[in-house]
């Protein structure tokens, strides 16, 4: 990540835009998160799971491994 993300609130976490995601990259390497994602893109090579996109593997990979955000968080009209 670039080094402003980075020095954002010092926490070494980011967002990204599915939807609004705060990651633990200790965490995401401890699982193995890119593998998990990357199997489950390979396993739809024929396109017999899903036909297009990247929600479905997103969506199976991070299964059982999300945390709802305090309300804090949710702050229309920012994008």
């Amino acid at each position: 990540t670039k080094k402003p993300c980075q020095e954002h609130d010092g926490s070494g976490r980011f967002g990204w835009a599915y939807g609004m995601n705060l990651f633990d990259l200790d965490e995401w390497k401890r699982q193995n998160i890119t593998d998990v994602y990357h199997t489950w893109q390979k396993l739809n090579h024929d396109r017999q799971l899903w036909k297009l996109g990247t929600l479905p593997p997103g969506l199976i990979t991070f299964w059982k491994r999300t945390y709802a955000l305090d309300k804090f968080w949710h702050v229309l009209g920012l994008g």
